[in-house]
Formats: structure tokens, C-alpha cells, sequence
């Protein structure tokens, strides 16, 4: 690790440890939208809208709004030339009315952060503690970098509101808006009804972490099989690890944090499954979705981009931490075992911010002082 990777893990960590803090102190039990909501989605949009190089994938973005985009004369010429034409669509129709070339960032960050601070609003009692898992989590940082996955993600959060209220419709239409941004949404979205089919139990979560380390070993006939599937192919390349000596050690570590964190959190959450229930079956019966979470970390061990369809379930850990917050506890127990989440909080902040391989610029910049540079 070198002195800017730290200095960023560091800054980052603060920042967010500072934002929850705040919204801690003025967040209020009710489900009406809030000042400090507000003040929470003005900070992140204004963040996320003047960056620049921040993110591996940002100046790909940057270029296919600025250019390629600029060459296609209608909708139906950005849909024939691309599977996942969703964000380039919103791009398109988003040239036709302004020409600076980094609106398409600030678009995204005005749909992501006040649709997901809202979701927290509404259906947790406590949004500061969802917020708490978003930025500590890593889902802000990863939010800034892959644009068209986190527009899935916020379009499967709905889908899986709509399953969850069995609208089989609608979650079937939502989980194909989804993949027109990122097409493993259809991937997500089957992996969402299988955790609804499974309990929240130790047993379970073994069962996972023991599917897991299976597929490490089958790793290579499934990306054999995937090539063999014409919808498929095109991930076939997530099963070919080009990464270096170097680079794959960092990788790895950060499939195994993902997995390591997510396996304690699950553990947390299964050790008071039944208070959950009795509090809000709905979040007891999410669960699952970070057990199977856990075993994707587990296989992508060997690529850890394929750790990115864990993301798609790993995020309704905003919901389900606040519940934690939200039991009863003996007034011996509160106190340690509150200050163990949010420990371990901190912690997985500090190691996923350097390990997590979704940000590869370990510094941040804006259109301000910098211009837009090839990684």
C-alpha cells in the first residue's frame, strides 16, 4: 500500500464517519422526508456531479457521452448498437437538451442518491443507519465508478419491492428495465426469488459458504458452459483472469473482505432472526439475500469482477442493519453489541475502500482542477 491509497482510504472513511454523524443527530422516527435527508442528497449529488477521474471506468463514460453518442442521429440507433443501451438512452436524450460534457454524471447522481435516500426513509425507522451502510459499505464509492450496474441495482431495488408484494408482473418488466443498463440484472433477479425460498439459518449460510468454495473449483467449467450459451458469451470473459501478479493479490484480498464481512454481518442478523421477525418479517426474510451474497464472493475469488452480481443482493443491507438498531436488548447487551456493528462498520470501510477493487483512483479530483484522462 502506498502513502495516496492510504491518505484516500482515510478521507473517505472520515467523510463518511462525519456525514453519519450528522444525520444521526437530525434524523427524526417518522417516514416524511426530513431537512437533513435533503442536506444528505445535496452533498452526495454535488460530490458525485463535480468528479472527475474518480472511478475506472470514468473516463469510458466521459468518452461515450462526448463522442460516440454524438455520432447517433435517434433512440433507435443507440438501441441497435448496444445490448445495454439504457444509460446511453437517458445520455442521448440528455445531449438534446444541454452540451456540457459532464452532465450525463450529474443526471445519475440526481436519480441514484435521492431514490435511494428516500427508499431508506421509507421503509426503515432509522435512515441514518442505512446511510451508515451505504457509505461505509462501499455502495457510494462503487455508485461513482460503475454507472451502468448502479442504475440496475436501483432498478432491481424496486423489483424486489414488487416480488416481495408477489407483483410478478411488474418485477419481471423491472428486472428488464434493469438489464437494459446491465443485463446480469436477469442474473440478480433469479437470485432474488431462490432467496425468498430460503430461511435464515446457520445451516443455510454454511450450505452457502460451502457452494462457494465448490465453485472456486468448478470455476473453469462454468465459464466453459456460460461460452456455450448465446445470451451468455459475452461474460464468458469475466472467467478469464488477465489481471497481474500484484494486482490479483489486491483482488483477491477484496473478494475474501467482501466475503469475510458479509458472512459476520449475516451471522449478526441470524443471531437475532427471531426479534427481526417479530419486528419486521420483511427484513427477516431478506436475509438470504446476503447468505447467497456470500457465496458469489466466494466463487469470484478466482475473478473478482464477477463479485459485482453480489452487489445486487449485498445493498438491501440498508434495510436490514437498521433493524438491528431497532430491537430490544438488555441494557447490558445494547451498548457492546451496537458498538460491535458499527466497529465492524468502520473496519470493513477502512479495508474495502483499498481492497474492494471498484475504485481504482485513490484520490479525488474535479472538473475544476483537472481534465478527463485515460486510466
Amino acid at each position: 500500500m502506498n502513502s495516496p491509497m492510504i491518505m484516500y482510504d482515510i478521507l473517505y472513511t472520515s467523510f463518511s464517519i462525519i456525514c453519519i454523524a450528522l444525520y444521526t443527530i437530525f434524523d427524526k422516527k417518522t417516514k416524511k422526508i426530513q431537512v437533513i435527508d435533503i442536506v444528505m442528497i445535496l452533498i452526495l449529488i454535488v460530490i458525485s456531479g463535480i468528479r472527475c477521474n474518480v472511478g475506472s471506468d470514468y473516463y469510458s463514460y466521459y468518452v461515450a457521452y462526448n463522442n460516440w453518442l454524438s455520432n447517433l442521429d435517434s433512440i433507435h440507433d443507440v438501441v441497435q448498437s448496444n445490448s445495454q443501451f439504457g444509460l446511453y438512452v437517458l445520455g442521448f436524450l440528455l445531449k438534446s437538451i444541454t452540451s456540457f460534457p459532464y452532465a450525463l454524471f450529474w443526471l445519475i447522481a440526481c436519480i441514484v442518491y435521492p431514490a435511494i435516500i428516500i427508499y431508506m426513509r421509507k421503509t426503515t425507522e432509522k435512515p441514518s443507519i442505512g446511510f451508515m451502510c451505504f457509505t461505509l459499505l462501499g455502495f457510494f464509492a462503487i455508485s461513482n465508478n460503475i454507472l451502468k450496474q448502479t442504475m440496475a441495482m436501483l432498478v432491481m431495488i424496486y423489483a424486489y419491492e414488487c416480488l416481495a408484494k408477489k407483483k410478478k408482473t411488474k418485477f419481471i418488466l423491472a428486472t428488464l428495465v434493469a438489464s437494459t443498463f446491465h443485463t446480469t440484472a436477469i442474473i440478480a433477479g433469479v437470485l432474488m426469488i431462490l432467496a425468498r425460498k430460503i430461511k435464515p439459518s446457520y445451516k443455510n449460510l454454511l450450505i452457502c459458504i460451502g457452494i462457494g468454495i465448490v465453485g472456486i473449483f468448478a470455476y473453469s467449467i462454468i465459464g466453459n458452459l456460460m461460452g456455450s450459451i448465446s445470451a451468455l458469451a459475452r461474460y464468458q470473459t469475466y472467467f478469464i483472469n488477465t489481471s497481474t501478479y500484484s494486482s490479483m493479490i489486491k483482488e483477491t484480498m477484496g473478494t475474501v473482505g467482501y466475503a469475510l464481512i458479509y458472512i459476520a454481518i449475516s451471522v449478526i442478523l441470524i443471531s437475532k432472526k427471531e426479534e427481526i421477525k417479530e419486528y419486521d418479517e420483511e427484513v427477516y426474510t431478506r436475509i438470504p439475500l446476503l447468505m447467497i451474497g456470500v457465496a458469489i464472493s466466494i466463487f469470484s475469488i478466482n475473478n473478482w469482477t464477477i463479485n459485482r452480481i453480489a452487489l445486487y443482493l449485498y445493498q438491501f443491507v440498508i434495510t436490514m442493519i437498521p433493524s438491528l438498531f431497532c430491537i430490544k436488548y438488555t441494557p447490558k447487551e445494547k451498548k457492546s453489541y451496537l458498538f460491535m456493528i458499527v466497529i465492524l462498520l468502520v473496519g470493513a470501510c477502512l479495508f474495502l475502500t483499498i481492497f474492494a477493487a471498484e475504485n481504482q483512483y485513490y484520490s479525488y479530483h474535479t472538473y475544476f482542477n483537472t481534465e478527463p484522462m485515460p486510466y
